[in-house]
């Protein structure tokens, strides 16, 4: 079949598929032609996942999918496998739960994954580009579940090797703390004890990947007394100073109720270290 080369530029994009599965195209003039194959990249462009925005991701942080182009939801199911190929999620495209925005499908799990390795695979035609391309990639995208992750360091307080280092000084009062979120990312807390300032900090998800340093008193001084629980395992360091008071709430980390640590006893709970320099 030959077409006119301005009859087949009237058709809209979407429809080229009917018109070119048997197409050999030239003008009048002879001057211009070409088939189906000869469009090749041009044809076939469909959208493309780039990956993941974030590899590495905490137990309750949702999946940002990142495409090559701008593409809406159709039809089919994202789903997550664990390291042995079982489905441990199912999500609809077309659910609450999956956020389209630009070149980016974010995706909010039904239920927080366990650590581990995964892998997220999207049923073919799931997706479509602004010209009605599907994405049909059965490329399979790795990725892994950990305490810290990565995706949640703040860039604007960088640590090192993914290690954010934070400062407790002067945050919170005696009688309003500052709750600080450790599951965002590992952290090492450091509390400088001679500073002018206390502190008053409830830390939640405090754990083997996190520490506190402590600059200005010595291991001795926090073996006194000055680290206990309470009925709910909620451990309090408190330490006062020449009436400079610094206490460090660390919520849900402590087995049992009432008990005193000393550091040894504290260093041995399956959460992170007390350190001194």
């Amino acid at each position: 079949m030959a077409t006119d080369l301005k009859s087949l530029l009237n058709h809209p994009l979407s429809s080229y598929s009917a018109v070119l599965d048997d197409l050999t195209a030239e003008d009048a003039s002879g001057l211009f032609s070409f088939t189906k194959a000869s469009l090749g990249t041009f044809y076939n462009s469909a959208p493309v996942l780039s990956g993941l925005a974030d590899t590495n991701i905490t137990p309750d942080q949702n999946l940002v999918l990142n495409f090559n182009e701008k593409v809406t939801a159709v039809a089919g199911n994202i789903q997550v496998c664990d390291s042995d190929k079982n489905v441990v999620a199912t999500v609809s495209v077309t659910d609450k739960a999956v956020t389209v925005s630009d070149l980016s499908v974010t995706v909010d799990l039904p239920s927080d994954l366990a650590i581990g390795s995964y892998c997220i695979t999207i049923g073919a035609g799931a997706f479509e580009d602004a010209d009605h391309r599907d994405f049909t990639s059965t490329d399979v995208i790795n990725f892994t579940v950990s305490a810290a992750g990565t995706g949640g360091v703040d860039p604007t307080d960088p640590g090192t090797d993914d290690v954010v280092s934070k400062s407790l000084d002067g945050q919170g009062t005696a009688t309003v703390p500052v709750e600080l979120d450790a599951l965002t990312s590992a952290f090492n807390f450091t509390d400088d004890t001679v500073e002018v300032v206390g502190n008053n900090v409830v830390i939640t998800g405090f754990s083997a990947n996190d520490s506190i340093t402590i600059t200005g008193a010595v291991k001795a001084d926090y073996d006194d007394g000055v680290i206990g629980s309470n009925g709910a395992g909620d451990v309090t360091i408190l330490y006062n100073l020449d009436g400079i008071v610094h206490q460090i709430e660390l919520t849900g980390v402590a087995v049992g109720a009432g008990l005193v640590f000393d550091v040894n006893s504290f260093n041995a709970l399956p959460v992170g270290d007390l350190t001194f320099n």
